[in-house]
């Protein structure tokens, strides 16, 4: 086989023909062939009429089948994927079985590519894979995959054996679960410039461009015949001519070359083209000034640098710091967090060709601040945002001295210029337009804080107002944190007249983090943090700050607690049984303040340090038993197997204080709960809590509520029931749809003094209100308490093709049931829209109390039981006396 390297372009020919000749890959360089894999798909058949030099209509035949070929490189558990060939090119198909979707294979090697923070990957059709972060100490890396620059998808990869394949797939054109991307990382690393990973292959189909095939679908003098199964069959569609010294197409780049004699003689061919390449020159990168340099320890430090590419142009920055290490990725930029020391700065650029300049660096000195540190200011709110023209406007800020004291304050506007002087104001004189409201205070000794912005819309009287985004906090985990290690932050916005085009996080401790909604550091600072977040709308608009707080613990300083299980008993033990478990710890710098028992096959199942229960499945379990201390550190988990054996016929039932499931025991009859669900929140202070519930079976869908007060890991426990609740003592009014206990922590926790704004989402299913005729605004959730049956505030939240959501408001969790109202007939348990208090809420059921209720009862009944055996004795004994006399 004759191999081309020059620049040109070059006939991919098959062997010469003289009458009715096939082609396949063994003698048509033209056709898809993998010389590693011995792989190749296509067969081209023509049978001509030599004497008239003419194919008749349906005499040039094309064949074509899926193959399965191996990954090139070693994705671990992925072996192969069906690759077919089309006219040369290389397609993948979609199903393994079926031709009728077929995409573009764009890649498939083991090549290495060593890759840094930032830098980018260029991939073929405008795809690229980006470095967004590397934790070295924690063996991970976030990358990210984009097309055109667009973001596609994004993933944390484990890399801590070695090794790991992250793999993208999603739905292509209603098919399920295809691989279109697939990367391998090697470990990574860390060099005087900063950190870096290894990728050692790769995989990417172009899933955005799909070609169908059908029957009848035309390919220039080819039409598909058939298309199913594994196999594409083509035909010609008229009569094709070899004219002496012509050039006739056939399909899609490839042709038949006739040569210029009487005597036929002709070859296909497809035309390959090998583009002239110019070595790229790399680009140089100059660091232009670092000022102040010296610089004082919190003072703003301002870096220029600037690149040049003779052959393209920069395109991509980089500062690292042997200290900080990634700095940011502008050509100038500015910060004040920078680390006391004698730091070294790398600064590199790339051209648009990927290739990256050598480092340039430079020395700076951050000298220790042991003088007055700058006070920080923060805009509290500015209200009403947007406002018209003359409406009075509301500013209020604070700010915080580590080191003395506030004594001055000063508002301005990017518009109007300097504002007031005091913390708080009104002002009724602003000009129209977008505001930019900068913010500072000043401390004891003369130095002013960095400012703190806001923006603020002042509208003419006829400008209608634009509503503020809203920003919500999704999550911040794990919290807390051991420094060093990775923590997720996820944020949402919303906003009624627009969208939300911009996020701001920043901490109370590292200052600003990133401007992306969602993302993941290992970077920050050991203490404390109150974490705020921001969006912004369309408008350009900011929604107010939230905050929540997040606390890094210092590696370090902080022990881990230890846990024991001291005894499982009965161990094997009968279903039904009542099993006791009684574990034990140490916390050497601190106390422990927290449990969790866990299943291999149940899953959760308390949160106590020992407790009992009869609800376990059957099967050999191993049994996981850890603590938290009060710096929210787990220990490691204490492991132990128990067996559940299946009761035989002959055997009695043994009695339980209460129900079972994954859980811990509640009070609730075993028998009575069709379902048991089990979700767990680190509870912040100010925050809003969510536990969202996904089983089927379950009409509760989230259970949401404020917190005021730190109060670590709140277990919530949702019992669908099969009847009325123990609990109630009158049945439900109403067409009863489900029932259910909903408890949340233990005793005491549901007060106003925790938490407040609780309420309940549900789902009802549409077939259920259609075959029985019930309207949505009739659904209605109902609370016992009180002995009665209490009617909620119930609202229409929503709805899909399979079911209507609901919300309702309530002040406390004990037994509910979903109804509908248009069956009521009497209402003598009822209560509606009761306003439940202070003592109603305390009035709460206690699940330990309810626990100890129904094992006193049990252990009573008991008693009775041994006293009127005994009496019947007494009485059988002396008539016996009596007869033998």
């Amino acid at each position: 086989m004759k191999e081309y390297t020059e620049p040109g372009t070059y006939e991919l020919r098959g062997s010469v023909a003289g009458g009715t000749k096939t082609w396949t890959p063994a003698n048509f360089a033209g056709f898809f062939y993998d010389i590693d894999a011995n792989i190749g798909s296509e067969e081209l058949v023509a049978n001509p009429i030599v004497s008239t030099r003419t194919i008749r209509e349906g005499d040039l035949v094309y064949k074509t089948s899926i193959q399965q070929k191996e990954y090139t490189a070693n994705f671990h558990d992925d072996i192969s994927y069906p690759i077919i060939g089309l006219f040369g090119e290389k397609y993948v198909a979609l199903d393994d079985n079926s031709v009728d979707k077929l995409v573009k294979l764009l890649v498939d090697n083991d090549d290495e590519y060593t890759l840094r923070t930032g830098s980018t990957l260029e991939l073929p059709n405008g795809y690229g894979l980006t470095v967004k972060q590397i934790d070295v100490e924690g063996e991970k890396v976030w990358m990210e995959l984009s097309k055109d620059r667009e973001f596609v998808e994004d993933e944390v990869i484990n890399v801590a054996d070695d090794s790991a394949t992250w793999t993208y797939n999603t739905v292509v054109d209603d098919t399920d679960g295809v691989d279109v991307f697939k990367v391998l990382v090697y470990g990574v690393s860390a060099d005087s410039e900063g950190s870096l990973i290894t990728v050692g292959g790769l995989y990417l189909i172009d899933y955005q461009n799909i070609l169908s095939i059908e029957s009848g679908d035309e390919f220039g003098t080819l039409q598909v015949d058939t298309a199913s199964g594994d196999t594409i069959n083509m035909q010609s569609t008229g009569t094709i001519i070899l004219g002496a010294g012509e050039i006739v197409d056939i399909a899609r780049g490839m042709s038949f070359k006739v040569s210029d004699s009487d005597t036929l003689r002709y070859y296909p061919f497809i035309e390959g083209k090998i583009e002239e390449t110019v070595p790229n020159i790399a680009p140089e990168a100059n660091i232009i000034s670092i000022s102040p340099n010296p610089a004082t320890e919190g003072e703003s430090v301002l870096f220029e640098g600037s690149g040049n590419d003779m052959d393209g142009k920069v395109v991509k920055y980089t500062w690292t710091s042997n200290i900080d290490g990634q700095l940011n990725n502008s050509a100038i930029f500015s910060t004040s967090y920078l680390t006391p020391g004698k730091h070294i700065i790398y600064f590199r650029v790339q051209d648009d060709d990927g290739v990256w300049a050598d480092s340039v660096s430079t020395n700076l000195t951050i000298i220790e601040s042991v003088s007055n540190q700058k006070p920080s200011a923060r805009i509290v709110s500015i209200s009403p945002n947007p406002a018209q023209e003359d409406d009075t406007v509301y500013f209020a800020g604070t700010g915080s001295d580590n080191d003395g004291h506030i004594k001055g304050y000063n508002w301005t506007s990017s518009i109007d210029g300097y504002l007031k002087n005091s913390s708080s104001m009104n002002v009724s004189t602003l000009s129209v337009g977008n505001h930019t409201i900068y913010f500072s205070v000043k401390d004891e000794e003369g130095a002013w804080s960095e400012p703190d912005t806001a923006y603020l819309r002042i509208l003419e009287d006829s400008t209608p107002t634009d509503s503020t985004p809203e920003a919500i906090i999704v999550s911040i985990l794990p919290n807390p944190a051991i420094e060093g290690k990775c923590i997720k932050f996820k944020g949402i916005g919303s906003d009624t007249d627009g969208e939300v085009i911009g996020y701001k996080w920043r901490s109370s401790i590292d200052g600003h983090i990133t401007t992306l909604d969602n993302f993941s550091t290992a970077g920050l600072s050991a203490g404390t943090h109150t974490i705020y977040f921001k969006v912004q709308d369309d408008d350009g608009l900011w929604s107010d700050e939230i905050s929540a707080n997040l606390t890094i613990l210092n590696s370090t300083s902080y022990q881990k607690p230890s846990a024991t299980i001291v005894s499982i008993s009965p161990n094997p033990a009968t279903e039904g049984e009542c099993v006791s478990f009684e574990g034990t710890c140490n916390d050497i710098d601190g106390e422990v303040i927290d449990y969790n028992w866990r299943s291999s096959i149940d899953g959760n199942i308390t949160t106590l340090a020992n407790f009992s229960t009869a609800g376990l499945s059957v099967g050999t379990h191993t049994i996981y038993f850890k603590v938290q201390d009060d710096d929210g550190l787990w220990s490691d988990e204490a492991v132990k197997t128990l067996t559940i054996k299946t009761k035989t016929s002959t055997a009695k039932a043994s009695s339980s204080g209460g129900g079972g499931g994954s859980g811990a025991t509640t009070g609730e009859k075993y028998e009575n709960i069709l379902l048991k669900e089990v979700q767990s929140i680190f509870i912040n202070a100010d925050s809003h809590i969510e536990y969202k519930f996904k089983e089927d079976e379950n009409a509760i869908t989230s259970i949401q509520f404020d917190s005021l007060k730190n109060s670590g890991k709140i277990q919530t426990v949702v019992e669908v029931l099969k009847g009325r609740s123990s609990f109630a003592k009158i049945a439900a009014p109403g067409n009863v749809y489900q029932q259910m206990n909903i408890w949340v922590g233990k005793a005491g926790f549901v007060s106003p003094e925790n938490v407040n704004n609780l309420s309940i989402g549900f789902r009802v299913e549409r077939s259920w209100l259609e075959d029985n005729d019930i309207e949505a605004d009739n659904i209605k959730m109902y609370r016992y308490s009180d002995d009665s049956w209490n009617s909620l505030t119930t609202a229409v939240a929503g709805e899909d093709d399979e079911y209507v959501y609901f919300e309702s408001q309530t002040t406390g969790f004990s037994p509910f049931a979903i109804i509908t109202e248009t069956d009521l007939t009497d209402n003598s348990n009822v209560v509606r829209s009761k306003s439940i208090s202070e003592e109603d809420t305390k009035a709460d059921i206690d699940l330990e109390k309810s626990e100890k209720a129904t094992t006193e009862k049990s252990n009573l009944s008991s008693i009775l039981l041994v006293l009127v055996g005994a009496l019947v004795a007494s009485i059988g004994a002396y008539l016996a006396y009596r007869e033998l006399r």
